[in-house]
């Protein structure tokens, strides 16, 4: 863990970004930080600058005090604006503008995105920062800068993964809560999800649920709001990957079923007739042919 106070040692501010008015007190997590940043009383009311852009992170801004904005360059309608008691957490995928209020104080988390897909949308998402897990949060985030440089590697390292399980349970409250704009990131994430198990047994909306962090009863409503059901869509990629397999591995039909979760190849050739109105065999022939 580091330290350090200054203008210029944060990878998400540029150096010419922070005026002398404003402190910065970083501290480093595993892949992970925590900043700290605090504007002086300036007499222009305020400062601004540019971030850094950092590809795959998850930035999360609580205000103490203050104000702290964000927008998109030349796109001045896209600005999200945290107050005092507010939170403001955005994926870091493009470069973006800043500004701070005079007085303000802010915390400003850094994690990676990979722990937190299908929790957030494009623009953000915002909420209150006296909630019982924002304070849990900022509670921990307070403890963990106090003891920087005196933590080994494994507390860093579990301090580092309680701090992204208190984060995704924050946005996963906002998800339940239901934000509808939030659907589509996480129907996107449960075919990711869904890709990865399609050949185990073990695939069910629970499971999938329970590897997003969101209840099942928000996964549903995130597919019912695309007209469609997340078994529905795991019984037409198998179908799919069964009959790829048809056609280019060379399986038989009854290896193909077992190989992708049906239970015989009568089931399959049901599938197969109730989507396509042929048999695999036919399907995979016409394909052929037409090719």
């Amino acid at each position: 863990m580091t330290v350090t106070d200054g203008r210029a040692e944060s990878p998400m501010v540029s150096r010419a970004a922070l005026d002398a008015s404003v402190r910065l007190r970083a501290t480093a997590l595993d892949d992970a930080a925590i900043h700290r940043i605090r504007s002086g009383p300036a007499a222009d009311g305020g400062t601004a600058g540019c971030y850094q852009r950092l590809d795959e992170r998850v930035v999360l801004h609580v205000v103490r005090q203050g104000r702290w904005s964000i927008n998109r360059p030349g796109r001045r309608g896209d600005a999200v604006t945290a107050t005092s008691g507010r939170f403001v957490a955005r994926y870091d995928d493009r470069a973006l503008e800043f500004g701070a209020g005079p007085r303000t104080d802010t915390t400003v988390l850094i994690l990676p995105a990979g722990s937190l897909h299908g929790l957030l949308r494009d623009g953000g998402v915002c909420g209150s920062a006296g909630s019982p897990p924002l304070r849990m949060l900022t509670a921990h985030l307070r403890t963990v800068a106090g003891l920087a440089g005196d933590l080994p590697p494994a507390s860093v390292a579990a301090a580092r993964d309680a701090t992204v399980e208190l984060v995704r349970g924050i946005l996963t409250d906002t998800v339940d809560g239901g934000e509808p704009l939030l659907a589509p990131a996480l129907v996107v994430a449960a075919r990711r999800v869904t890709e990865e198990l399609l050949a185990g047994p073990e695939l069910s909306p629970r499971t999938v649920a329970d590897r997003l962090h969101v209840s099942v009863r928000t996964l549903h409503r995130a597919f019912a709001d695309r007209g469609e059901t997340l078994m529905g869509h795991v019984r037409q990629r198998r179908l799919d990957r069964a009959l790829a397999d048809l056609a280019g591995a060379g399986l038989t039909v009854g290896e193909a079923a077992a190989r992708w979760g049906f239970t015989d190849s009568s089931h399959l050739i049901r599938a197969c007739r109730g989507r396509y109105g042929q048999t695999p065999t036919q399907y995979v022939r016409a394909l052929s042919e037409r090719g």
